[in-house]
């Protein structure tokens, strides 16, 4: 059912763009009448002088005419309507995004991880005097994880507060 509803709105908007054309009609600087849609191709002294001719509706049948009519209307009608974004729609596309960077440091912070096990692993087998060195790298990991877990609480918190208020 929703496809339905796609389509019908994909071809509404498909064809309510502007069907009608504008025509230009000067003379070239040899005397010969010239025809064009584009306004650029008269030479611009000539600009002020042009003829204008709008497209004929006159091989439109009476039905098409009266759905020419219609969709000017509903596209002026669907300019007057578009709404702004609500607070709440805004809050929400906050929150997506927030937790979109939040998923990124998540995934960075498990990469970091296993690279830290690896690299544990690799001083344990041949280089114990750099066991320092990497135990404040792993502080440092502790630190950074605590305060991400931290982030992931308080966005937890938000968008529980979001949800309850959506539900009222």
């Amino acid at each position: 059912m929703p496809w339905k509803v796609i389509i019908v709105m994909l071809v509404v908007f498909g064809f309510s763009s502007n069907l009608s054309a504008e025509y230009y009609m000067f003379k070239d600087e040899n005397g010969v009448v010239r025809f064009t849609d584009n306004i650029v191709e008269v030479p611009v002294v000539q600009r002020s002088n042009v003829k204008r001719f709008a497209e004929s509706d006159d091989h439109l049948s009476p039905d098409q005419l009266a759905e020419k009519e219609r969709l000017k209307k509903e596209r002026t009608t669907n300019k007057l309507t578009q709404k702004p974004l609500t607070l709440r729609q805004k809050e929400a596309a906050e929150l997506n995004k927030k937790k979109e960077a939040l998923d990124e440091a998540s995934e960075a912070l498990l990469k970091e991880r296993s690279e830290l096990e690896k690299e544990e692993k690799i001083i344990l087998k041949n280089d114990v005097s750099k066991y320092n060195e990497y135990r404040e790298k792993v502080l440092d990991f502790n630190r950074r994880l605590s305060l991400h877990k931290e982030q992931l609480k308080l966005f937890n918190e938000k968008a529980e507060a979001f949800n309850k208020a959506a539900e009222k």
